[in-house]
């Protein structure tokens, strides 16, 4: 082997080891930033969990005081619940019009919903709203 090959060969190692040296601080920075990122995700989760609202009880929002993004502060009312079941109401039978039943008896109906509000799961399950 030349002289003039060795140095060459010298070179190409010195270059070869420059490289896996950039190589490994660019491995060791990719880490960095994946721990970097992990932290602001859990940090990000944290505060996520801070800004969001629970019912106390299953429920039925039945009311909306503020819109999404609407700075609250304690104490203020956001919703109004209802519990899952105890959802009523009250009717109006004209006399003239409903069948003739005995005065002090009730009478099964049946009626028409066009719209209930969605109910709200309580704390003790993974389903949420959010304000």
């Amino acid at each position: 082997m030349s002289e003039e090959a060795a140095e060459e060969a010298a070179r190409d190692e010195a270059v070869a080891r420059a490289d896996v040296r950039v190589a490994e601080s660019g491995i060791a920075s990719t880490k960095a930033q994946l721990t970097d990122a992990q932290a602001q995700l859990q940090f990000e989760e944290t505060l996520l969990e801070h800004r969001t609202l629970a019912a106390p009880y299953d429920a039925i929002v039945i009311e909306r005081h503020k819109e999404l993004g609407t700075v609250v502060k304690a104490g203020d009312p956001i919703f109004r619940l209802i519990a899952v079941g105890s959802y009523w109401g009250l009717a109006y039978v004209d006399e003239a019009r409903a069948p003739s039943r005995k005065a002090s008896g009730s009478m099964p109906v049946c009626a028409r919903v066009r719209r209930m509000p969605s109910p709200v799961k309580s704390r003790g399950s993974d389903s949420r709203a959010t304000a």
